[in-house]
């Protein structure tokens, strides 16, 4: 018997699945610069052999509902440039918009610091060349990056001037695969992907829903490829800022504890402090507890925690 748990994910799956664009299997502007390789057996029909429901995914769908409904918009807007559908969630003329959603306000960080990739900055050249063609006067792109958990204001905004050439090369890129997919219909799928692998056999494992079909099983001991190296490298960086963070709250946090109302620099105290007001009659838990206490609060200690004014 599933547990409900368990139900919802095979619902949510259901859903997802009979949803148009999860039924799409013609390359459109969001696949733009993907694996040649999964692109090539979608629109070939092989079918997915290691499907996965992502629920960030599922999230981001939910939020681009909100979006609409607050900003009363018709929602996705669907046109073509050079045979390559466009859904494009905004066209505000000189403006065309595509909103991205990112799990923490620390993976938008991120995305602020490297910039978006190149498959999203494709996507949206592609909508606004589609726009341009479809009479719309656009200048400007934009890609949206909004959290799906934390504040609205930890999202941000790229920005760029509409790209002829971006836009080109996005449809040239669109142009060849399509002629692969051509090319290789009706061949087993080992020979259909031949050649075109373009993610390193980690990513494939961790996230393609053709990764068996295309790869084989998984290795017991898969080796170490270029992908583990990427990761492997973003948590020792990730582990030194860690570090530096730590040091830098303690010392910010000795500091500030000296005050009792940081309202008006936009902070405020989280918990209580056992060495300040009313002390906790230590003698009186220990007794009501059947022994001695394993600890007792150090001079100076607080159990103050800082929080950002909501």
């Amino acid at each position: 018997m599933m547990s409900i748990l368990e139900e919802l994910a095979a619902d949510v799956a259901r859903w997802d699945a009979a949803r148009a664009r999860s039924q799409q299997t013609e390359p459109g502007a969001s696949q733009t610069f993907a694996c040649r390789a999964a692109t090539v057996m979608r629109a070939n029909g092989i079918p997915e052999s290691d499907p996965r429901l992502s629920w960030q995914a599922v999230v981001g769908t939910a939020i681009h509902g909100v979006i609409d409904e607050a900003r009363e918009q018709a929602g996705e807007q669907r046109l073509t440039y050079r045979g390559v559908p466009c859904t494009i969630d905004e066209i505000a003329p000189p403006v065309v918009r595509d909103w991205k959603s990112k799990d923490t306000a620390a993976e938008i960080a991120t995305v602020r610091r490297d910039g978006p990739r190149d498959g999203q900055v494709g996507q949206v050249m592609l909508g606004a060349a589609a726009a341009i063609d479809a009479g719309h006067e656009i200048t400007t792109v934009e890609l949206v990056f909004v959290p799906r958990a934390g504040r609205l204001e930890d999202g941000w905004v790229w920005s760029a001037p509409f790209s002829r050439d971006i836009a080109d090369a996005a449809a040239d890129w669109h142009e060849t695969v399509r002629k692969l997919i051509d090319e290789r219909a009706g061949l087993p799928a080992v020979e259909q992907v031949d050649g075109l692998r373009d993610e390193p056999p980690s990513f494939c494992w961790a996230y393609c829903p053709f990764v068996t079909a295309c790869r084989g099983e998984r290795p017991e001991h898969p080796p170490v490829d270029e992908g583990v190296a990427d990761v492997a490298a973003e948590y020792l960086e990730a582990k030194a800022l860690e570090d530096e963070v730590k040091v830098r709250l303690a010392k910010a946090k000795a500091f500030l504890d000296r005050y009792d109302d940081l309202s008006s620099v936009g902070l405020r105290w989280q918990g209580g402090n056992p060495l300040k007001g009313d002390e906790v009659d230590m003698d009186a838990v220990a007794f009501l507890l059947g022994g001695n206490l394993p600890m007792k609060p150090k001079e100076g200690f607080s159990a103050r925690s800082l929080r950002r004014l909501s």
